[in-house]
C-alpha cells in the first residue's frame, strides 16, 4: 500500500510525456522502468547508442556527442493543447 505521498507522485505521473537520459543502464534505465510502472503515457529514453536500451515499451531517442544533457536526468514534458 502506498503513502498519500506516494499517491499523489504516482498521480503526477500517470498520463504525462517524459524524457529519461542514459536509459540504457543504471539510474536512467532505473527511471524509464519506474515512469512505466506508474502509468508514463510515453517515455522518451535517450542514450547516445538507442539500439543498447533493452526496455520494452519506450520511444528509443539518439543524444548526440557534444550535448550539454547529462546522464539519469529525467524531465516530465506537460501536455499542452
Amino acid at each position: 500500500m502506498r503513502s498519500e505521498r506516494e499517491e499523489i507522485l504516482w498521480m503526477k505521473i500517470r498520463d504525462s510525456v517524459a524524457f529519461v537520459t542514459g536509459a540504457n543502464r543504471g539510474i536512467g534505465l532505473a527511471f524509464a522502468q519506474e515512469l512505466l510502472a506508474a502509468g508514463a503515457r510515453k517515455v522518451y529514453a535517450a542514450a547516445r547508442n538507442p539500439e543498447h536500451i533493452s526496455l520494452n515499451g519506450v520511444e528509443r531517442v539518439r543524444l548526440g556527442l557534444g550535448g550539454h544533457l547529462k546522464t539519469g536526468h529525467m524531465w516530465s514534458l506537460q501536455n499542452r493543447p
